[in-house]
């Protein structure tokens, strides 16, 4: 498929009845996609590759937002990963899509690919932080690691706690969060919306 038949395409799958709340693009396009045959979708998930890796900057963060509604179809992690790997220029939305995104199912190698650029780097990737913390090795959260110990920022430790939840690392997070000052765990503590994790850490920090 090119560019040109991916945006007929796109056009084409955002037709129909209006959404309430007036809303067309990306959430029109994943109702419509929802309802299509398997081929239907097939053909879906081309014209979002092909935007996404032919298609402007702008065209590749709409179709990133289809595809973080409508799910990945398989294979999609690692090209991805690989194409933000390559880029001389790497895109901060692609970044931002592989650590944030929940359903990702990298392979091994493209795994340990993206631990090591985010190793050597782990403030300037802090996005990619939710897609390689959990790998086995230890040595992304190894990195990540300091910047948790450095930040006293509430809004910052949030979101290395659910980074560290999503890696299945909250005992090691509260242990460097048991270092902050009182009134700052506290805030952390009563910002958890999720009750069996805000039991988790009150518990850890005693």
């Amino acid at each position: 498929m090119n560019l040109i038949q991916a945006r007929e395409l796109q056009r084409i799958f955002e037709s129909g009845d209006e959404r309430p709340g007036g809303s067309f693009g990306p959430l029109q396009w994943v109702t419509n996609h929802r309802e299509m045959s398997e081929a239907g979708k097939a053909e879906s998930h081309e014209v979002a590759r092909t935007l996404i890796f032919d298609g402007t900057r702008d065209e590749r963060r709409y179709a990133l937002g289809f595809w973080g509604a409508a799910g990945l179809p398989a294979g999609a992690s690692d090209a991805l990963a690989q194409l933000y790997l390559s880029e001389a220029d790497p895109d901060p939305e692609l970044r931002r899509f592989l650590g944030t995104y929940t359903g990702h199912a990298f392979a091994p190698d493209v795994l340990e690919a993206l631990v090591s650029r985010f190793a050597a780097d782990p403030e300037g990737e802090l996005d990619l932080a939710g897609a390689v913390a959990g790998a086995a090795d230890g040595r992304a959260w190894r990195a990540l690691e300091p910047l948790i110990a450095a930040t006293q920022d509430l809004k910052a430790l949030y979101g290395h706690l659910n980074t560290a939840y999503r890696a299945g690392r909250v005992p090691a997070f509260c242990a460097l969060l048991a270092r902050k000052p009182p009134a700052l765990r506290s805030a952390l503590v009563d910002a958890i919306a999720l009750p069996s994790l805000k039991r988790d850490v009150r518990d850890a920090l005693g």
